[in-house]
């Protein structure tokens, strides 16, 4: 998490403008609700265009129901 809030910061210094970001939350891989904390705070105090998209099986892919993640945990954090 901290090499990614420094590289979008590194963008606003040299002043990238419209920085948008797409992530999909995966279960067990970036899920923890203290990097969530952070993440949601860093988006609310830089202007940066955020959002999660969802995780698409794509096959027969295993991956998908194993990683899947539910919203609603994070909807109470925020």
């Amino acid at each position: 998490m901290p090499e990614i809030l420094k590289g979008i910061e590194k963008l606003q210094q040299l002043n990238f403008k419209n920085i948008k970001i797409n992530a999909v939350l995966l279960k067990g891989i970036n899920d923890d609700e203290k990097d969530f904390i952070e993440w949601s705070n860093f988006i609310k105090n830089n202007e940066i265009d955020f959002r999660y998209i969802e995780l698409m099986q794509t096959g027969d892919s295993w991956i998908t129901l194993k990683n899947i993640m539910c919203q609603q945990k994070y909807l109470l954090i925020i």
